[in-house]
């Protein structure tokens, strides 16, 4: 880090981040050198993040009295441009509504962040520009008749007047390219007498190589054994690893690096693990298992529930009674998926428990939850406001025993806090709206948690994995950055199809033209450089079928692939097999196949046999199965099984063919009714999802 930093921060001054990871970082490092100083105690370091900052110092000029209105959340300013967006003409045309929610507000936020008015009335608009403008209108609008005012706002407002904020000595540290407004933020805290710096990293490159690779995996395997290697011999040394498109590459990234890293997760629990790495991605709060199981309680609401939705409950340890009813729920989630139902109405699911499944199935608790829920539910008042839902979903929550029995791991734990905030935003909605149902209460829940990244906290480590924006601040001993093939680096112009293309490229907006691209990539290829003692750029030489090409902004660094000496990869679980004592145990016993007895299967047995005679053996002498697949409908084997039963109580009746010949039409249509009636009234217990009246009555014709 810049020790002008360390410098700033002892003389009073606020510190304002690029990003929150880079806030975190400066923090950690501040300790350290505090540590290293021999103090026991100090003053915590004032640094924000600009997404923090921004917020706090509204907050500070609402506590001086100099204003009044409301600063609107994310989830609110969601909300709103949902509904301006819906109930527009344009609403019922659109295919991806959530998309282009999503494109309309990055367009407006551009729009205040580079100062592009919108639009000019002498301008030609687009159809697209045109509904945008429109949207921006009616957004407008409502802002001030509630006298509300977003984040965007708030930087507006603070250029226009400042003089309540409290914080007179300002860094900015971090930013790869300041935006207009937020340099016109600066010169105004200047012209206002605020003490203001701007801080640099530091240049501390002594090498740079760029290295062609086979393809994107080698690619990475050769860079976690690098980042090894170095730990092994400098463990202090503080390694970055870039890598283009981490999102996509997540859960590659993690198998990669824990096998190289951390063999030991082969063995042991993945909490348990204190990893040298951590990857500086949040992932959608919707994807850890804790947050997808209280969304499955609560979406138990709808008219219908899948059976892979109560098969995720039936295995959950998150909810009451999992330990204790581990093996029977497991025979009923079976049991259900025997049934060939797909969607399932609560009471139904119930019922079939009760009557169809046997006692080795009957998870007794578990059904009681579903029972307590069905009451539960149709006893709330089916409008509500947000706030009162969210104590709803917290009480029905509770109800199932959610979060579990178990004790929290640390990562649970914080999921769990990142939960309770995503229920306040729930109940921050009802600034905007004041009554909703059920259905809309769910809805904006999940939206919440899935435009919401979350990251567990966990010790600083010394490799960092991120992606490229933000990167080049964070300053390492040591950097690779993956992926920096022609097709990638530089970036490709992506404008926003909501502002038009004039304004952008006139205002200079990233992505908004190949020169631009190519200007700003060349910016941030040199702040890369800098920013590591040793930095290494590469590329795949192949991805799947494409060849890929160096870029023509790194050929200058361009260096043979065997410069470098990485050891290989070893395999751990080869390595561990081979290195056991095995014991050979002969196991000839199995159920006999009875002499003159039926084996099941037909020719199946002979095709199995030919492909894999333990497959055969394992499913026609010891009756192994795997759970059923269910799809919507009746699966054929029912339907035959459906045709054969109505033939069986045709025949019961009739008997022999003289008395066939002596029914007359009328007699015969009577008989084949009645005969079809009482098979699909033997079947419908077994299958009281699918014989519904109006599916009855088809199946009958």
């Amino acid at each position: 880090m810049n020790n002008r930093i360390w410098d700033l921060i002892d003389q009073g001054y606020t510190l304002v981040t690029a990003h929150s990871r880079l806030a975190r970082r400066i923090q950690h490092e501040y300790a350290k050198t505090r540590l290293a100083a021999g103090d026991q105690v100090w003053e915590s370091a004032d640094v924000l993040p600009w997404q923090s900052w921004i917020p706090r110092c509204w907050e500070q000029m609402q506590w001086s009295g100099q204003i009044d209105q409301q600063l609107i959340n994310p989830a609110q300013q969601h909300y709103l441009w949902q509904e301006i967006i819906q109930d527009s003409s344009y609403g019922g045309e659109l295919m991806q509504i959530n998309l282009v929610i999503d494109r309309a507000m990055q367009a407006y936020e551009l729009c205040q962040e580079w100062l592009i008015p919108v639009f000019p009335d002498d301008m030609y608009l687009n159809p697209d520009v045109w509904a945008f403008r429109s949207w921006v209108d009616a957004y407008n609008r409502l802002l001030h008749q509630n006298r509300w005012i977003d984040f965007t706002g708030v930087v507006n407002e603070l250029c226009t007047d400042i003089s309540g904020l409290p914080d007179k000595k300002i860094a900015f540290y971090g930013f790869d390219d300041l935006g207009p407004q937020q340099q016109k933020l600066i010169d105004v805290l200047k012209n206002n007498g605020a003490d203001v710096a701007i801080i640099d990293p530091e240049p501390r490159n002594t090498n740079t190589r760029y290295l062609p690779m086979n393809d994107p995996r080698n690619e990475l395997c050769s860079a976690a054994m690098w980042a090894r290697q170095i730990l092994n011999r400098k463990s202090d040394a503080v390694i970055g690893i870039i890598i283009q498109g981490l999102q996509s590459q997540r859960q590659a990234v993690e198998a990669t690096f824990d096998q190289v890293l951390h063999p030991d997760h082969l063995v042991m629990a993945d909490e348990t693990i204190d990893r040298h790495y951590s990857i500086a991605l949040g992932r959608p709060m919707w994807d850890y298992p804790l947050i997808y199981i209280a969304m499955e309680i609560l979406r138990l609401g709808h008219d219908t529930c899948t059976v892979n939705q109560v098969g995720s409950l039936l295995r959950t340890p998150f909810i009451k009674g999992s330990n204790a009813e581990a093996n029977t729920r497991a025979k009923l989630e079976l049991a259900l998926r025997r049934s060939g139902e797909y969607d399932w109405h609560l009471t139904n699911l119930v019922q079939y428990a009760g009557s169809q499944c046997g006692e080795s199935e009957n998870a007794t608790e578990f059904i009681q939850l579903l029972k307590s829920f069905i009451k539960t539910f149709h006893e709330s008042p089916n409008q509500q406001t947000p706030r009162q839902w969210a104590e709803t979903f917290a009480k029905w929550l509770q109800a199932f025993g959610w979060p579990g029995e178990r004790q929290l791991s640390s990562s649970e734990f914080q999921q769990l806090d990142a939960w309770q905030m995503a229920l306040t935003s729930l109940a921050s909605l009802g600034s905007v709206m004041k009554f909703c149902n059920y259905s809309v209460a769910v809805s904006q829940l999940s939206a919440i948690l899935k435009r919401t990244s979350f990251q567990p906290e966990s010790a600083e480590t010394p490799i960092h994995i991120s992606g490229l924006p933000g990167a080049a601040a964070m300053q390492y001993d040591f950097l690779w950055v993956i992926g920096m093939h022609d097709q990638v680096w530089p970036a490709q112009a992506q404008p926003n199809p909501f502002i038009p293309l004039s304004l952008q490229r006139e205002a200079g907006l990233p992505g908004s033209s190949a020169e631009i691209c190519r200007s700003s990539s060349q910016a941030l290829t040199k702040d890369l450089v800098a920013s590591a003692g040793e930095v290494i750029f590469s590329y795949p030489m192949m991805d799947g079928d494409r060849q890929c090409r160096p870029s023509p902004l790194l050929t200058r660094y361009i260096a043979a692939a065997d410069e470098l000496n990485i050891e290989q990869l070893e395999n751990y679980p080869v390595i561990i097999h081979r290195s056991a004592d095995l014991e050979i145990i002969f196991d000839n016993l199995a159920p006999p196949v009875t002499r003159g007895g039926n084996t099941a299967g037909g020719t199946g047995i002979f095709k199995e046999q030919a492909i894999c005679p333990f497959r055969s053996f394992a499913h026609h002498r010891l009756f192994a199965k795997g759970p059923a697949k269910v799809n919507i409908g009746l699966d054929p084997a029912v339907r035959g099984q459906l045709v054969h039963s109505t033939l069986q109580f045709l025949w019961q009746r009739i008997k022999a063919s003289e008395a066939l010949q002596r029914l007359s039409d009328t007699e015969m249509e009577k008989t084949i009714n009645d005969a079809v009636a009482r098979a699909i009234h033997h079947f419908r217990p077994r299958y009281p999802e699918s014989f519904t009246a109006k599916f009855s009555e088809l199946e009958s014709e």
